[in-house]
């Protein structure tokens, strides 16, 4: 059996001086479990522990998220803040998809976004718990007692990534040379996504 390389970085077109190696990587991602597990068990002690606090409150999940933010959004010349730039440059080139730069990792990034409408979801209920203030007196957050903008927001999550991945593949067709039909039946089937 014959083995091929695949050349990742001239793929997704990262600039070879600041490469992420699978070192690095399985370091960030060991940090972040770390970081994730203890917020975890610390919220389980503040749970199981009612008895000597007033309210179990959702502190230590806030402080999670809040760290998690903070490294994507990263603000500090550490953690990898060039590949992290590149990343929110790509966000940006996905915006302007119809009209903009559409390149392989442009369509791999929209994909997994595709994928993960769901959980996109799941951040509205996360954004109405800790807005609302559900999360002091540990109360379920739902459609009900968030109202209108989280309507609006499950609606909205669910139709731009898909709309943006039909406005690609047009944007794929519509460029290339030699007019490949397989961009233009990958639109139907992102067109059928949106219908739904």
């Amino acid at each position: 059996m014959r083995r091929e390389r695949i050349n990742y970085i001239k793929i997704f077109n990262v600039d070879v001086k600041h490469k992420i190696t699978h070192i690095k990587l399985y370091r960030i991602a060991s940090i972040l479990f770390a970081i994730c597990m203890i917020c975890l068990l610390l919220q389980v002690f503040i749970i199981k522990m009612e008895y000597l606090f007033n309210q179990a409150v959702a502190g230590f999940t806030l402080l999670g998220l809040v760290l998690m933010v903070i490294m994507c959004l990263n603000p500090f010349h550490c953690l990898f803040r060039t590949d992290i730039i590149l990343l929110w440059k790509t966000f940006l080139n996905i915006l302007i998809a119809p009209f903009g730069l559409v390149q392989f990792r442009h369509f791999f990034l929209t994909d997994i976004l595709t994928s993960l409408i769901q959980s996109l979801r799941d951040i509205g209920f996360i954004v109405c718990f800790f807005a609302n203030g559900y999360w002091l007196r540990s109360e379920e957050a739902n459609v009900a007692k968030c109202g209108t903008p989280l309507e609006n927001y499950i609606v909205a999550i669910s139709f731009i990534p898909p709309w943006i991945r039909f406005a690609q593949c047009f944007k794929k067709y519509y460029d290339d040379p030699k007019r490949d039909t397989k961009t233009f039946y990958n639109a139907g089937k992102y067109f059928m996504v949106l219908m739904v």
